[in-house]
C-alpha cells in the first residue's frame, strides 16, 4: 500500500516520560512509505509521521514504527537506544498465543 492499510486512534501508553506512541494519537497498520522501491517500504505498526516521512530505513533514529523497511525493524523515535527489539503476537482459540513476528 502507498498509504495505511487502517488507521486507528490510540490514546494510551506504556511508556509515561515520552510520547513515543502517542504523539500523532494514531497507529497506522501496514503503512507503506509512498516511495516506488516495492515490498520493502511499509512498517506493521506506524506511530510516527505519515508513510515514515517516505522512508522508514531513513528516519529510523527520529520516527516511531515497528517491523518493515529493510534495515531497521523498528523506529527509535526519539528514545536514543532504549527500544530495540519488539514481538508481535496473535492469539487464536484453536492454538493459543503465536509469536507472528
Amino acid at each position: 500500500w502507498a498509504t495505511s492499510f487502517s488507521s486507528l486512534p490510540y490514546v494510551g501508553s506504556p511508556i509515561t516520560d515520552n510520547n513515543y506512541f502517542t504523539q500523532y494519537n494514531r497507529v497506522r497498520v501496514i503503512d507503506g512509505d509512498g516511495s516506488p522501491h516495492g515490498a520493502r517500504d511499509w512498517a506493521v505498526f506506524n506511530f510516527g509521521p505519515s508513510n515514515g516521512q517516505r522512508d522508514f530505513d531513513g528516519t529510523a533514529t527520529s520516527n516511531a514504527f515497528f517491523g518493515g523497511e529493510s534495515t531497521y525493524s523498528g523506529g527509535l523515535g526519539g528514545l536514543g537506544g532504549s527500544i530495540s527489539y519488539g514481538q508481535i503476537w496473535g492469539f487464536s482459540t484453536e492454538n493459543g498465543w503465536m509469536l507472528l513476528y
